[in-house]
């Protein structure tokens, strides 16, 4: 769970990235008149961040000094320095572009400004909500509740100006979907720490031995994160979903069901461990179970909401979350099977025990295994005119092919270094050195290979029906609805004859059709049908 609110602001970092080379291919557009407007508003970041972190220093200093450094006279003079310089700049700056969003309401500026925004302040406000909880519960700590005031009013102020004035465009749905992210992650968290304490304190009440988590911080953090997920993702979304909103879900849902599927991994291999002898007193032994149990019952749930959001229908987020899936399953099924055989083949010093390492990394390229396997099937079993031309199924292929193609590579490498040391004379005993770094090319080189034999035969499939275009010359006394029939790549000329006799129904239309198929053809109607002749491309 530590790792989901990276990756999540990764995510939203390359649909970004995304929108940037959109917006620069569409610079020539009416639209986009007022350009991207993306430095003023970069400018209009910093100005508001330096000014709101000056502000929260000034009012923590001013009024919640620390109880035993008093109120530091150099803190209170930097942020009453940054603010007289930040202050006027964000005022100016908010100005400017309140005037040209006014000329140029499409400007994805305006979007990326509020997102920015939301993602520093509002993540900076839960974690004082945390810092604010732990203060309150523990006598060394003076409560910061400037810092909620101070960070919750901006936010609450950038909310104010998106309901006022919506942003639109591609971007439009971002700062929703970053407050989304961030909310979500601070409720993830918080729900889990207090359920994690809950079912603690239910393992230490039977017996078991456990450390329990104090629950102050994470607690607070699910008070405050839960309505403003709800106000931030639950209002309804416009129809048509953005590539924004297709990356947050599918993102968002692979993440869920992986740290569910992990936590579920670790139940079932304490419990093969006990079940086989692997373990200690039964006491200390399950002391993962409440833990992992919170992380199963969080991200279930998680998983099952934004699962739903994503629908039945093969778009554009339930193919990133397939195919996201399947590239986490095969690279934890790579690393894991590597891990196995060198811990299966390390030799055993006298008195230890891997049999609980074993069984958990057993378990885990079981697991592996089999969500690769789902995913990788579920993407087979889609058209295969159309999910060859997809965007996540190439950066899939194409991506961890060239990622275990590369890793390979590089323990071949290592490989023959070791080989070659040992032949000069310099190596001791290859065995160990060689373990690691062998089993990773044979099992990096597999997935490799795998993946570059899907790459070479979508390359062949999209080849033999890649529509080139033609030209169909008709020489007929009257083509009817022929031209309406030819797809768009056809070129239909026709010759007309100084007869009735070469007349084109709709019946003669649609064999023409079938029997051109796709190729340059002189076609001669007459009194007995017609006859088609390969014509030569130019």
């Amino acid at each position: 769970m530590i790792a989901l609110g990276p990756i999540l602001f990764l995510v939203v970092v390359g649909g970004l990235i995304a929108l940037g080379v959109k917006a620069w291919r569409r610079r020539g557009e009416p639209e986009h008149e007022g350009g991207l407007d993306l430095i003023p508003y970069l400018l209009l970041a910093l100005a508001v961040g330096v000014a709101g972190f000056s502000l929260a220093r000034l009012a923590r200093a001013s009024l919640t000094p620390d109880r035993l450094a008093g109120r530091p006279i150099g803190e209170v003079a930097g942020a009453l320095a940054g603010l007289v310089v930040a202050g006027p700049t964000a005022y100016f700056l908010w100005r400017l572009q309140a005037k040209r969003r006014k000329r140029f309401p499409r400007n994805p500026g305006w979007p990326i400004y509020l997102a920015a925004v939301e993602v520093v302040f509002l993540t900076t406000f839960f974690v004082a909500v945390g810092q604010f909880a732990d203060a309150l519960t523990s006598n060394a700590l003076t409560p910061q509740w400037t810092d909620l005031i101070v960070y919750g009013g901006i936010v609450a102020f950038h909310w104010w100006a998106e309901r006022r004035e919506p942003p639109h465009g591609d971007a439009g749905e971002l700062p929703r979907l970053v407050g989304s992210a961030v909310s979500v992650v601070a409720l993830a968290v918080g729900a889990i720490g207090t359920l994690t304490w809950l079912l603690s304190e239910a393992y230490e009440s039977l017996g078991g031995t456990v450390t329990v988590p104090e629950p102050a911080i994470t607690l607070a953090l699910t008070l405050a994160a839960v309505p403003i997920w709800a106000w931030r993702w639950l209002p309804s979304w416009r129809d048509q979903s953005s590539v924004f909103r297709n990356v947050y879900l599918s993102g968002l849902t692979a993440l869920s069901l992986l740290m569910t599927t992990g936590a579920a991994v670790t139940i079932v291999a304490v419990l093969i461990s006990f079940l086989f002898g692997q373990a200690g007193p039964a006491e200390r032994h399950f002391s993962a179970y409440p833990a992992a149990l919170s992380f199963v019952i969080i991200g279930g749930a998680l998983w099952i909401h934004h699962r739903r959001r994503i629908g039945i229908g093969r778009g554009g987020a339930l193919r990133g979350y397939h195919y996201g899936m399947a590239a986490a399953g095969l690279a934890a099924l790579v690393g894991f099977t590597v891990a196995l055989i060198n811990l299966a083949f390390e030799p055993r010093l006298a008195g230890s025990d891997t049999g609980e390492a074993l069984i958990l990394l057993g378990c885990s390229v079981l697991a592996a295994g089999l969500v690769w396997t789902w995913f990788w099937r579920k993407a087979q079993a889609a058209p295969r005119e159309e999910e060859i031309r997809a965007l996540q199924r190439r950066m899939y292929l194409l991506g961890m092919a060239v990622i275990t193609g590369l890793t390979a590579a590089g323990a071949l490498i290592a490989s023959l270094v070791v080989v070659f040391r040992a032949l000069l004379g310099e190596g001791g005993d290859m065995s160990d050195s060689l373990r690691i770094p062998l089993s990773l090319t044979v099992v990096s080189g597999l997935a490799a290979w795998h993946l570059f034999t899907h790459v070479r035969a979508d390359g062949a499939q999209l080849r033999r029906t890649e529509v080139r275009p033609f030209t169909v010359t008709v020489i007929c006394s009257h083509p009817g609805h022929l031209s309406a029939l030819f797809p768009n790549e056809a070129t239909v000329r026709v010759l007309y004859r100084a007869d009735d006799s070469g007349i084109i129904d709709a019946t003669m239309a649609a064999a023409i059709v079938a029997e051109v198929d796709g190729s340059s053809s002189l076609v001669w109607v007459d009194d007995s049908g017609f006859r088609v002749a390969a014509a030569r491309e130019l």
